[in-house]
């Protein structure tokens, strides 16, 4: 059995934003539906629309070109090719991806929501040295990129397209730097809705002036129809000036490697450096991310994410991606480290999907087996992922609390960590009594060998208690002077809930007072909608809160990324407009590590031990701009603060 959780700091009535927010976010959703229906009836469509000889016809409408209003109104779902063809990209196989994407399986990629198909790095060719303007590697896409788009449209989907900040690429390609305006104007020729934006060769620069830049390039961010990702890595924090910027998501983090967690990263180390055969291989694994370490960054990032703001992208999925090579283009049957096991796939998504990130797939999904293949398309999952809401969720019970709120390593063993998540979901009657107050909670297990029983807290101390009326809460609230919820105050109430296993689609019914016990495989969750059924007494009012506090939620992130981001901007400014310039480098290495441990993150502040051999061997620790995910309470920047406001 896993030790009884310690208690956090509970959601309380004190913590929604005032009433008046409820009546500015009604306002602002009928001023949004008028907008969107005006918006779309306004943008021009692609220029390009007519496939070559040979392709096949169109199967489905293309979709409206997007204003920021529908851009922004759930997060983003689709497939990246990096993390399973690297450079290996070309016309064909991004044809073979859209139908795949359009046409396998049931329900289909497409029809399960994944809308964009992106390709990602050596895609450019060579820039015309008259105007400037970049091309599309002519042996790999012979047809011009504005057919691969229209093709790409044809399957009823998105079309995307890699860039960087710099003047080349992450593996040397032409970037944007000087000619962003020259770029936007052939990205919009072709079609593209989406584009992501690295930060190679400026990684030692102020990314706020880089990234307005190429928004600006982009278009009035109301009426553009491109989707800016903004990849600096974590650098500058963008979460808290990505939407001023007018990035419609912002990498919180590093690239996210197939592995489990930073342990089980380490664990492979030295075989795989060994192999690599030079100091690139330890840089890689020292300056990436396991998928716990990327959650665990986004964990208290909350606040600064929303259907008004933009969304916190802990990197692309490597679900279904099967460990890593030491060749960026490994010959056939090349030995891979890494890859995750059923139980920590199905936790990655859970994971992205309570945190209101970005569902962007990195397998081949032309080749997905059946099982996988469903577990992508759970509609239960997606269902939380696309929350109309879009509040995020943020951990509320974990076995460590004291350890990482202290900014200490967990002792050793702390891998047996069991994580509660939970995010509040404003979906209308999906599984539950109308009316209904719902919330995704889900259980992780971080241990990557050891299965594990949680010892759970009873749900009244998982949920908010205002959500399940003022007769519930005992006087004191859930959590007694020792940090513990006692069974005897969860006794005190009987509210009804109804449990929805998101994987099996299982119904139960539960009380308040009981405890939720799910055994946990190694690397695996359990992940349940919790309805709080409409009917009785209190019924009105916890609707009222609910709603209010979701409400709240998006109107206290836009004033809260408005003051922080508007002061990155100010700075930028002052800097004159390059930013940090050539005397300024962002935290890394030692400092940024220092920085996470600081900020109390707990992967993070493992990092510094376990990278030892990475850098023994030629890496060296990329920091990421030194803020970890997993602040404590109160913490500026951080996490623990409460998810509505």
């Amino acid at each position: 059995m896993v030790p009884p959780l310690r208690c956090r700091r509970p959601w309380t009535a004190a913590s929604v934003v005032a009433a008046a927010a409820t009546s500015a976010a009604a306002l602002s959703e009928a001023v949004a539906a008028a907008a969107t229906a005006a918006l779309l009836g306004g943008v021009t469509a692609a220029a390009s629309t007519t496939l070559p000889s040979g392709m096949a016809p169109p199967l489905f409408t293309p979709p409206p070109p997007h204003s920021s209003l529908a851009r922004r109104a759930v997060p983003p779902m689709g497939v990246n090719t990096w993390n399973t063809f690297r450079c290996a990209v070309n016309e064909s196989l991004i044809r073979g991806l859209a139908d795949a994407m359009a046409t396998r399986g049931s329900p289909t990629l497409r029809e399960a929501g994944y809308e964009y198909l992106i390709i990602d790095d050596c895609w450019q060719g060579d820039r015309d040295a008259v105007t400037g303007e970049i091309a599309a590697n002519a042996s790999r896409f012979p047809s011009g990129m504005a057919a691969v788009a229209a093709y790409v449209h044809h399957r009823g989907l998105r079309f995307g397209l890699y860039s960087d900040v710099g003047a080349h690429t992450c593996a040397g390609r032409p970037g944007a730097l000087g000619h962003e305006a020259h770029d936007a104007a052939t990205y919009a020729k072709w079609g593209v809705d989406y584009l992501k934006v690295d930060f190679c060769e400026a990684s030692t620069e102020d990314p706020v002036a880089h990234y307005r830049t190429i928004s600006d390039a982009l278009g009035d961010v109301a009426t553009r129809r491109v989707f800016l990702a903004a990849c600096s890595w974590g650098r500058g924090s963008p979460w808290t000036w990505g939407a001023t910027v007018g990035a419609d998501s912002w990498r919180t983090g590093p690239d996210v490697l197939p592995f489990w967690s930073a342990s089980t990263k380490a664990a492979v180390a030295p075989a795989y450096v060994a192999a690599g055969g030079w100091a690139e291989a330890g840089r890689r694994l020292a300056t990436s991310h396991a998928v716990l370490q990327a959650a665990d960054r986004v964990a208290g990032l909350g606040r600064y994410a929303g259907p008004a703001i933009g969304w916190n992208d802990p990197d692309m999925l490597v679900v279904g991606v099967d460990g890593m090579t030491a060749e960026d283009s490994p010959p056939p049957g090349a030995r891979r480290w890494g890859g995750l096991t059923p139980p920590q796939a199905a936790s990655h998504l859970a994971l992205w999907a309570v945190a209101a990130a970005p569902l962007i797939l990195g397998a081949d999904v032309a080749a997905l087996s059946p099982s996988l293949h469903a577990l992508v398309t759970n509609p239960e999952l997606i269902a939380v992922a696309q929350d109309p809401g879009g509040v995020p969720g943020r951990v509320v019970w974990t076995a460590s609390t004291r350890d990482w709120a202290a900014g200490r390593p967990p002792p050793a063993g702390a891998d047996a960590d069991v994580d509660v998540w939970v995010r509040p979901l404003t979906g209308g009657t999906r599984g539950g009594a109308r009316g209904g107050v719902q919330y995704a909670v889900l259980a992780v297990n971080r241990d990557a060998v050891r299965a594990v029983t949680l010892d759970g807290p009873p749900w009244a101390a998982i949920l908010p208690s205002w959500a399940m009326g003022d007769a519930a809460a005992p006087a004191g609230g859930w959590c007694a002077a020792n940090g513990s919820a006692t069974a005897a105050t969860a006794a005190a109430t009987a509210v009804p809930l109804t449990l929805t296993d998101v994987w099996g689609g299982h119904v139960t019914a539960a009380t308040a007072a009981e405890r939720w016990s799910p055994r946990l495989p190694p690397g695996g969750c359990a992940f349940v909608r919790v309805s709080i059924e409409g009917g009785g007494a209190g019924a009105a009012a916890r609707r009222h809160a609910h709603r209010l506090a979701a409400a709240g939620a998006v109107f206290a992130g836009a004033l809260l990324v408005a003051a922080v981001g508007g002061a990155a901007v100010a700075v930028a400014l002052i800097r004159g407009g390059r930013g940090a310039g050539a005397g300024t480098t962002w935290p890394t290495g030692a400092a940024a590590s220092a920085a996470a441990t600081t900020a109390g993150g707990r992967e993070g502040a493992r990092t510094d031990g376990e990278d030892a051999p990475f850098l023994a061997r030629g890496g060296h620790v990329d920091g990421g701009g030194g803020t970890a995910a997993r602040g404590t309470p109160g913490r500026a920047g951080g996490g623990g603060g409460e998810v509505f406001g």
